[in-house]
């Protein structure tokens, strides 16, 4: 919790149902935050990428990239700065298949998807087979008469 400079105690506004604590922030704050992850500059050095001032301006590299990759917008909210950035791919699109198989969830869809598959495979072969069998009795039934 924020202290003001003169110490003075919370002032407490109460009604029947609900209590409210108002104190007073006299003093400016004297570390900077990230305005992602708003922890302060101890991990990591803050930088201004943005035209944005004051705190809502300071942000940690490793955040803002985070931030770009989830949210797949390169702009701030705030000032509309556009940020230039590089797109690299994390994986091959054969480690991205690994990864994405090993996880249970797509591992037993993509099990149960083939199973699917194969037996649709196996339904379909019967059913043409039926087919051309029916085309070939109707064809020579037809020039036998």
């Amino acid at each position: 919790m924020l202290k003001s400079e003169t110490q003075l105690p919370p002032i407490i506004e109460s009604d029947n149902t609900t209590s409210v604590e108002v104190i007073s922030l006299d003093r400016k704050l004297s570390t900077a935050f990230c305005k992602i992850c708003y922890s302060g500059g101890s991990c990591e050095q803050l930088i201004h990428p943005c035209f944005c001032k004051g705190s809502v301006g300071n942000i940690h590299l490793t955040c803002l990239e985070r931030w770009i990759n989830e949210c797949g917008i390169d702009r701030c909210e705030l000032c509309l700065f556009q940020f230039t950035s590089d797109q690299t791919r994390r994986y091959t699109v054969w480690q991205s298949l690994v990864i994405w198989t090993r996880n249970p969830v797509h591992r037993s869809l993509l099990i149960s998807d083939s199973i699917v598959m194969v037996v649709l495979t196996i339904v379909m072969a019967c059913l043409i087979t039926s087919v051309v069998m029916g085309m070939t009795v109707f064809s020579t039934s037809k020039t036998d008469r």
